[in-house]
């Protein structure tokens, strides 16, 4: 009798063991996965405000909910995730967002879309495109500069209203990236996300000039991010037909 209750207590002891290193295991294994991540950003360039974004295997006759929390304007960007159990769905996704077009909604569909992909990439960018509709970027997430900052010097004559920057082939300005008016004389830091530096394309820079009853606007296009962000200041000046742009460092004044 008692050689089978120590038989018992050694089994239900091993018994314990092999709970206990299983839960080990198991836990092991969802912090692996977790480390791999199941989340990206995705950046709004596209000139449009985003109202949804929905993902779903491509053999589903429905888009499923939203998986974004509210609208991404122009120039926001938002995290979106999905779940381990979809990681794991060894099948084919389908990648639909809808696009604010004021009176209604447009959607663009990409299909055979990797969630591992997009998770692997960390920041997609939504950019228009020259035939009218839209591409995802899957490089925004590897600048090809440090820093991501540049001031703005005005030396126009007038205020500055507003700045944008914005992809040459977007059909929107986006929103301004100034805060308030800059005078005459006046400069200001401003700041590109480095998911715009990373972007591959020509981008413009409109700026709004107050010319007391109305404000005046003027377009210069085809620049690069980087030669902003690679000077110490960028100088508006009057050149006595227009405004010009140039890229000074701090020797020049």
């Amino acid at each position: 009798m008692k050689m089978f209750h120590v038989f018992k207590k050694i089994s239900a002891f091993a018994l314990m063991v092999v709970v206990i290193l299983t839960s080990m295991n198991l836990i092991a294994s969802a912090a692996s996965y977790s480390s791999g991540g199941t989340s990206f950003n995705l950046l709004n360039m596209s000139g449009h405000s985003i109202t949804e974004v929905y993902f779903y295997p491509s053999y589903n006759s429905t888009w499923g909910n939203a998986r974004n929390r509210g609208w991404i304007y122009n120039g926001r960007e938002a995290v979106l995730s999905f779940t381990s159990a979809e990681m794991r769905l060894n099948t084919e996704w389908s990648l639909r967002i809808g696009f604010d077009k004021g009176r209604y909604v447009s959607y663009a569909l990409w299909e055979d879309v990797s969630p591992a992909e997009l998770v692997k990439a960390q920041s997609i960018t939504v950019i228009a495109n020259e035939q009218g509709g839209y591409t995802l970027d899957y490089s925004g997430s590897n600048p090809t500069v440090d820093n991501n900052e540049f001031t703005l010097l005005n030396m126009t004559g007038l205020a500055i209203t507003e700045v944008y920057f914005y992809p040459v082939s977007n059909s929107t300005w986006g929103n301004s990236r100034n805060r308030d008016w800059i005078y005459n004389g006046g400069e200001e830091t401003m700041r590109f996300s480095y998911n715009e530096l990373g972007l591959d394309v020509e981008w413009c820079m409109t700026l709004g000039l107050n010319k007391g009853r109305y404000v005046s606007y003027i377009t210069w296009e085809g620049l690069t991010l980087a030669d902003f962000v690679n000077c110490d200041y960028v100088n508006v000046y009057s050149n006595g037909d227009g405004y010009t742009i140039s890229f000074e460092d701090d020797n020049y004044y």
